[in-house]
């Protein structure tokens, strides 16, 4: 069967990362789960978990800054005032219906060296 979420338009993906450990309120908040998928375009920030009725943005917010590396994690500031921190999940993500999700097919990636 195949899932879709509600997205919005972009441009570009800035970041697609699972599975993904995701903080609320920046590195030193409370996990909120560890195979979660991440997705950052030019202009929202989402969170997609696989809950019992299928693969769902559990955050879907307007992005207003993203910074990081693979080595020190991720930060997200949206335009809400919200800041986000992830990272790579220890876990493989195995067997987990968001592996086959890909709501932006067709949005191309952004360079590392060029995002905002």
């Amino acid at each position: 069967m195949a899932f879709t979420i509600d997205v919005e338009p972009a441009i570009h993906i800035q970041m697609d990362l699972f599975p993904a450990n995701v903080r609320p309120g920046g590195e030193e908040g409370t996990s909120i789960g560890e195979e979660l998928r991440v997705i950052v375009t030019d202009n929202y920030f989402y969170v997609i978990d696989d809950i019992e009725g299928g693969p769902a943005a559990i955050i879907k917010e307007p992005l207003e800054s993203f910074d990081g590396s693979n080595k020190v994690g991720y930060t997200v500031t949206t335009t809400k005032g919200n800041t986000y921190y992830f990272s790579r999940a220890l876990n493989c993500g195995c067997g987990s219906r968001l592996r086959g999700l890909h709501p932006f097919a067709g949005v191309p990636w952004v360079a590392r060296s060029e995002r905002k």
